[in-house]
């Protein structure tokens, strides 16, 4: 099926087979957050995958977002969950990318907040989500 908002098509494929493959690469499938999912291993082992897996999680769970106090103005990139493996699977692919990011905040946060490691993102990994994109944009220019 077509998307009448964006540039994407849906896909539903149904079938046992189709599930025990996903199942054999290490993706579980069901709630996230009670199977306490992680990222597969063959993902961590190659970092043009794992440089997707961050992007694609920080499309569906991350945001973009301006801080402005009186000492320090910038951008953060913040991805939020609440699956503890799998924030902390994020947070190590960071690291293993050569970015700097946070400890885990509230037990659900870790950003990018270097101003080098927002530039960085956004010209090694970037984003897919119009909503980051707009910001980004927005925020990246001089108002």
């Amino acid at each position: 099926m077509q998307s009448k908002r964006s540039k994407c098509a849906y896909f539903t494929i149904y079938g046992k087979n189709i599930v025990e493959f996903f199942k054999k690469n290490g993706l579980q499938s069901g709630n996230k957050v009670k199977n306490n999912v992680q990222i597969p291993k063959w993902i961590k082992e190659n970092l043009s995958f794992l440089k997707s897996c961050v992007k694609g999680l920080t499309d569906t769970d991350g945001c973009v977002y301006y801080i402005s106090r009186k000492t320090n103005r910038n951008l953060r990139i913040t991805f939020t969950n609440h699956a503890s493996n799998l924030l902390k699977d994020y947070r190590d692919a960071l690291i293993k990318l050569g970015f700097y990011p946070s400890k885990i905040i509230r037990g659900y946060d870790v950003f990018l907040s270097r101003k080098k490691d927002i530039e960085k993102y956004i010209s090694e990994v970037g984003f897919s989500n119009s909503k980051n994109l707009k910001r980004i944009t927005y925020f990246s220019s001089d108002r």
